[in-house]
């Protein structure tokens, strides 16, 4: 009966992995455990509460509060920092970081974070007036440049003497940036 069960949740479409944890629960009752050894088990999940419940009290009174700090968490990780009991903590902690980045996430993980399509447009908003500013910082400190240039070529008679070295413009690129 209960290999039915396990295989009917293992086969399932929708909440594989909750149906999977049923099964297994179904089957693992009033057991007597001699010795355990697991790469990814719910020993991850204790791992990863201490950690995210240490790195909060690093923060102290600064929690949910902006921060020079950036966040680096990985797909395994990230599972079990956003089941129930701890996403609070982790959504805190988060909030802290000026950065958070999310490597080797699964496609299901990255389908289950709801608000990455409006992530995307407003750093991509941010990425495109920081693009016109540079363009136009450019092309007007090239009109100032240049024009100056043009400027002291009348007046030098067009001998072909250039008022600015090529180095300073390049100093001058440097120093404004």
């Amino acid at each position: 009966e209960w290999k039915e069960t396990f295989y009917k949740a293992s086969t399932s479409l929708q909440y594989r992995e909750r149906k999977l944890e049923d099964a297994a629960n179904l089957i693992e009752n009033n057991l007597t455990l001699l010795g355990a050894t697991a790469i990814e088990d719910k020993l991850q999940d204790q791992n990863t509460r201490e950690t995210i419940a240490r790195h909060s009290s690093d923060f102290g009174d600064q929690l949910r509060k902006p921060n020079e700090v950036a966040l680096v968490i990985d797909g395994k990780t990230l599972k079990y920092a956003l089941s129930c009991d701890t996403r609070r903590e982790f959504l805190d902690l988060c909030i802290s970081c000026n950065v958070v980045i999310c490597c080797r996430v699964s496609p299901i993980q990255k389908a289950e974070f709801r608000f990455l399509l409006k992530l995307l447009f407003v750093h991509g908003s941010w990425n495109y007036n920081r693009m016109c500013k540079l363009i136009l910082y450019s092309f007007y400190k090239n009109i100032c440049l240049y024009v100056i240039e043009l400027w002291f070529a009348i007046y030098s008679g067009w001998s072909g003497q250039i008022l600015f070295e090529r180095w300073t413009i390049g100093l001058y690129n440097v120093v404004s940036s």
